[in-house]
């Protein structure tokens, strides 16, 4: 089968002489049509599928806004992406002219390129910071982001960010992008230019692996079924070894990330002797991160081209993984689904171990977007002909195994939601009036309006539809002697009459058989008469059901053309009436046109009867909380109870790291609890009324002795939570703290207390390095 495989020519076309380029890129035609779109001053919606170049669009506005001395944003859904970003921007054209704002560091914002994750964005926009009013352009990376559980993030920064600031929007492809369009014209006034790119710059071949059949595709793969063989990854990757690499290997767990690479490990190397010595020279300037837990487990794999990508990993290790592999040093890269969001690393293939994820709640199939986002990496333009992904496939799950390319991508949909902080910056800075139109506003009323509308058109449709059966159903079908009757009277005659026999003779002679006896009498009696005869001809009525109907023709009335044409309406009824009440349960299932300002209702009263505010104007309470993202209302809660006033530095941090903190299944820290965060957990338990409360002080004592100034490889031999979580979340506490310092700007105590905690936590490989 890789004979076959190897048939496979893509001719590699020069492209026409005037051809439009751009940083030495000649411009496919949808780059072309987005850059005149820019030159015009216009949003611009851009989904093409991953690895086409959309982003060459972006780094032209980025230039563009440069040249003519105009403030952009660049926003991006993951930190990383961010930090990526802020790197290049500043190589390319000085670190002076770009800043950065994550919730993990932020460096020179005032800067005329700005990069922020959407979560900042939606921050200042619905703060209405002042930082915007010079903006002229925002980019939203991944704006398909906006289906995803954080994607309310992007819906707000839709929303609130000022009108005249213009849109780049870049996304893979989504089947109902111009949905996404005409909401974005409703809340915006301006419709955006969409653009669309079907085609990937280097095909793609979706591949199946098993022992018995190697390389195949699917057909052949259901074929040979029975005699499918368990296969393992080590043998996948010894039949793609020769011809199919780099590549990234996707495994949906960190830890089977971890053990496939070590059972890779255990007898292949990838590299020559050079690159074995460029490895160690990279490796052996890593000064204390070799002391990291993920460090020492990945250093033997590195020196083999082999490596390891998963968020728990320590970030500065992953930072390593990623130098080594765009260096092209590391040949086969076991990771989890992250690796495929922004980070533009192509390879020749993307192998799959599974399609088969755990989402949080259960086991499910890879959506279409899903797939096509991580195979997306498949296949390097200018150097490959084909891009190859490849699914090991597992005898055990064959039924589950498809061809995605076969498929269309999900449609977008909106996971908008309410949060307390949304409700009370609505509050702050909207009139009363203003507010249930910015609610319904939102895409996810969009959407549910436009799907209201065309459920109510197809209920309409339907019901008329009935209505014209029912004018042009017979007066005889009413009538004992139908055919159609008659036929039904004598299946619920012979019901009867079996339900008789296998009576008791007791139940015959009670109520129950008596009944029974009269209704097979009528039965009877209505069989006794003659059919009628039913003919087409001179019966106008019965002309137009035939003409429409009489296809049909039931058995036991001899081929009657007219049975057959009433036999046919009612099963349209049939059909028709079920069509119905399909349509009205869709309907009722839709939530409510109000469901957001219901919503806003419900919390608000909430957020009055605790002293967050009166009327139309925040309290203290409420002033506090509006500046505060994570966790809001703990937080405030906290705030004033005093427990920021009242302890030292190092609780405070520990503190922090308990907000807002969900650890993974299983997860153990092997040290006392402290007892100065009791009562914080008591004020956490007494908001149980108040939904998403999180606070968890697993790591608590982690944090307070780093915020002593103990080593990191102290403090992680004393949990099983991987590095990259406690770094994450140590990076998490420092963001709330800094927000929490803007919300008590007017204490100036608090203020300084809390920057000294944020320095006692912002050090060693908590610290990000740009």
């Amino acid at each position: 089968m890789r004979n076959e495989v190897n048939k496979v020519v893509v001719a590699l076309e020069a492209p026409p002489l005037a051809q439009r380029t751009f940083r030495g890129f000649f411009l496919d035609k949808f780059q072309e049509e987005a850059f005149r779109a820019i030159d015009e001053d216009k949003s611009v919606l851009v989904a093409a599928p991953t690895g086409t170049g959309k982003t060459l669009v972006a780094d032209y506005l980025i230039e563009k806004a440069l040249g003519q001395g105009q403030r952009a944003i660049y926003t991006a859904p993951i930190k990383a992406l961010s930090n990526q970003k802020f790197r290049e921007f500043s190589r390319r054209f000085g670190k002076e002219r770009i800043g950065i704002i994550t919730g993990d560091v932020v460096q020179n914002g005032e800067a005329e390129i700005l990069i922020m994750t959407t979560e900042i964005l939606r921050n200042m926009s619905i703060m209405r910071d002042e930082a915007l009013a010079d903006v002229a352009s925002v980019i939203f990376d991944e704006i398909h982001f906006i289906d995803s559980d954080r994607g309310a993030a992007w819906e707000e920064s839709l929303i609130f960010i000022p009108k005249g600031i213009r849109i780049l929007g870049l996304s893979a492809t989504i089947p109902n992008v111009d949905e996404l369009a005409d909401w974005l014209s409703q809340v915006r006034g301006e419709r955006p230019v969409v653009i669309r790119e079907e085609r990937r710059a280097v095909p793609l071949r979706q591949l199946f692996f098993n022992r018995k059949t190697g390389l195949t595709d699917l057909l052949v793969l259901r074929k040979q079924a029975g005699e499918l063989l368990p296969s393992s990854h080590l043998d996948l990757v010894q039949t793609i070894r020769k011809e199919y690499l780099p590549c990234l290997y996707f495994v949906f767990s960190r830890r089977m990330c971890e053990e496939k690479a070590a059972e890779l490990g255990v007898g292949a190397n990838f590299l020559t002797l050079g690159e074995r010595k460029r490895v160690s020279e990279v490796l052996a300037r890593q000064g204390e991160l070799s002391e990291s837990r993920s460090f020492r487990f990945l250093s033997r794999l590195l020196l083999k081209g082999i490596g390891v990508h998963h968020a728990g990993l320590l970030p500065r290790v992953k930072d390593l993984v990623e130098e080594l592999y765009e260096d092209n040093l590391i040949k086969i890269l076991y990771c989890t689904e992250t690796f495929s969001v922004g980070l533009n690393f192509p390879v020749k293939a993307v192998l799959f171990d599974s399609l088969r994820k755990f989402d949080g709640r259960d086991f499910r199939s890879l959506k279409v977007h899903e797939f096509s986002q991580m195979s997306g990496r498949a296949g390097r333009r200018g150097m490959d002909r084909m891009g190859y992904a490849i699914v090991l496939a597992d005898p055990k799950y064959l039924v589950e195994l498809v061809d995605y390319r076969e498929r269309r991508p999900e449609a977008l949909r909106s996971q908008f939601t309410l949060s307390y902080n949304t409700v009370l910056n609505l509050i702050r800075a909207h009139a009363p009036k203003d507010i249930p139109l910015i609610l319904a506003g939102s895409f996810a009323t969009y959407l549910r309006g436009k799907e209201y509308g065309e459920k109510s058109d197809l209920l309409h449709q339907a019901e008329i539809e009935i209505r014209r059966l029912e004018e042009l159903r017979p007066s005889c079908r009413k009538e004992t002697d139908c055919p159609l009757a008659m036929a039904e009277a004598r299946r619920d005659l012979s019901a009867a009459e079996t339900a008789w026999r296998v009576m008791g003779a007791r139940k015959k002679r009670g109520k129950k058989g008596k009944t029974l006896q009269r209704e097979m009498g009528a039965l009877q009696r209505a069989l006794a008469v003659q059919p009628r005869s039913c003919t087409v001809q001179g019966d106008d009525s019965g002309g137009q059901i035939f003409g429409r109907f009489g296809a049909v023709q039931p058995d036991g009335h001899g081929g009657n053309p007219m049975v057959g044409a009433c036999r046919g309406m009612d099963l349209a009824m049939v059909r028709l009436g079920s069509r119905v009440t399909e349509y009205r349960h869709q309907l009722g299932n839709l939530p409510a046109e109000s469901h957001f300002l219901e919503e806003f209702q419900r919390k608000r009263a909430v957020l009055e009867e605790m002293g967050y505010l009166t009327g139309d104007s925040l309290l203290p309470r409420g002033v506090a909380a509006g500046s505060v993202h994570i966790q809001e209302i703990l937080v405030t809660e906290l705030l004033f109870q005093g427990f920021f006033h009242r302890l030292d530095e190092d609780h405070i941090n520990a503190l922090a790291v308990a907000v807002d903190f969900e650890p993974r299944r299983g997860a153990v820290v092997r040290a006392t609890p402290l007892p100065e965060l009791k009562e914080a957990g008591r004020v956490a338990r007494e908001l149980k009324g108040v939904e998403g409360v999180v606070f968890n002080p697993l790591l608590s004592p982690l944090a307070y002795r780093w915020s002593q100034g103990a080593d990191f490889r102290e403090i992680t031999r004393l949990t099983s939570v991987d590095e990259g979580d406690v770094v994450s979340t140590f990076r998490r506490a420092i963001d709330l703290l800094r927000q929490l310092g803007k919300a008590v700007e007017d204490d100036p105590y608090l203020v300084d207390k809390l920057l000294r905690s944020r320095r006692r936590m912002d050090r060693g490989v908590v610290q990000v390095e740009l």
